[in-house]
């Protein structure tokens, strides 16, 4: 009984603090035991917050199980698949945050409930290909990419918002189902609505614009090697060779230097992203050299990514600057994938919903073979990404 308690409420101390801020202490108070009695269950808290990893990839393992029928039709067991995993989260949604944060505590129990996702899937698109319900592409990439949708999918709906709007479900099913691409052809390439304006001589930057620049740089490698709770001031300005107290001319906390570094990662990003589409007028061709220059600027800063990753766990689960970062990239492709819409370009769908999954396809995509792997995405693999992306998996 004692056992179950510390899981339980560890689980809500860990979703409500994070585990950095997480502390024993608290979790023996909120049970009702002992200090000592902890030790004798766990023998500190990292254990325990492996313990609910292990257990939610366990019962998540069990309801897909259950759930998805292996006589029906492949793209319905994929559905179901998707579905019950978006349920799972919504069910449990403090341990699932928790589950959210273990890759800053060990890498091995994110690499484990994803791959064991990703066989449940492959099994799926395998027995599917084999029987011609589905269309051959590269099992691993199109796992991912399902999961990629859902995980996004849940940040913006389950636990920034109140649920799943059926609407978004729907844009689901027509993405796995039939890809984005409309009937038409690719328009000839032309100016885009979304291409960067014209380049403005820039001033040579102050002093001051300099030291900033320099703790903003040094602020990227620490916290890239370190994390967000590891890294220190005072090693920020050593490395950008300052004094210590000039850190607080320009920064009152190390939180704000942090949050105006994500800021800083997110510009870089879309200024990549908007000198890649320029001069396209395609929304079929603008996604595939978007998601190119994604794949080359994580690649190229894989620190930075690291930062935009830890960023949802710095700060109130409201107002933390990973949210602030996706919402700010959604700001302008939601209204631009609308606009594809509108021209018929691509098939109408909820813009919102099918940003949020595009996104989770390029994050899970980057995250399995960059970051992991420490490689440039294989071309066959982002080959795959975009045919999955652009027809999705049912027969022609």
């Amino acid at each position: 009984m004692t056992y179950e308690t510390l899981l339980r409420v560890g689980a809500s101390v860990f979703s409500h603090r994070g585990f950095r801020r997480a502390s024993v202490a608290e979790i023996c108070r909120r049970s009702r035991v002992a200090n000592g009695t902890f030790y004798q269950y766990f023998p500190d808290k990292a254990q325990l917050f492996l313990t609910l990893i292990e257990q939610m990839t366990n019962q998540l393992q069990t309801r897909l199980e259950s759930a998805v029928a292996p006589a029906a039709p492949a793209i319905e067991q994929l559905h179901t698949t998707l579905k019950t995993h978006l349920e799972f989260i919504g069910a449990h949604t403090a341990l699932y945050r928790v589950f959210r944060e273990a890759e800053f505590v060990q890498i091995e129990p994110p690499q484990q409930l994803y791959g064991r996702l990703a066989r449940f899937y492959q099994k799926i698109l395998q027995d599917g290909q084999n029987t011609k319900q589905l269309r051959r592409l590269d099992l691993e990439t199109v796992s991912f990419s399902l999961i990629g949708m859902a995980e996004f999918i849940a940040l913006r709906y389950i636990f920034w918002d109140c649920g799943l709007p059926p609407h978004v479900w729907e844009t689901l099913r027509g993405l796995i189902s039939y890809g984005i691409s409309s009937e038409r052809p690719c328009a000839p390439a032309g100016p885009s609505d979304f291409s960067p304006p014209p380049e403005e001589k820039i001033a040579e930057p102050s002093q001051g614009q300099r030291t900033r620049a320099k703790l903003l740089e040094a602020a990227e490698a620490e916290f890239g090697e370190k994390g967000f709770y590891e890294a220190q001031i005072v090693d920020i300005t050593r490395r950008a060779g300052v004094a210590h107290g000039t850190f607080y001319t320009y920064f009152p906390s190390k939180e704000a230097i942090f949050v105006e570094l994500v800021q800083e990662i997110n510009k870089q990003l879309r200024a990549r992203l908007r000198a890649a589409i320029a001069g396209l007028g395609d929304r079929r061709q603008i996604e595939r050299a978007g998601f190119r220059a994604f794949f080359d600027f994580i690649k190229d800063h894989a620190r930075a990514y690291r930062i935009v990753r830890e960023a949802e766990f710095v700060g109130s689960p409201k107002n933390a600057a990973g949210r602030w970062y996706y919402e700010r990239l959604a700001q302008g492709y939601v209204p631009a994938l609308a606009h594809a819409m509108k021209v018929r370009q691509i098939r109408s769908s909820d813009p919102e919903a099918l940003a949020y999954a595009l996104m989770g396809i390029g994050h899970f995509i980057g995250l399995r073979w960059v970051l992991w792997e420490r490689q440039a995405v294989p071309n066959s693999v982002f080959e795959n990404m975009m045919d999955f992306i652009l027809h999705g998996l049912l027969p022609t």
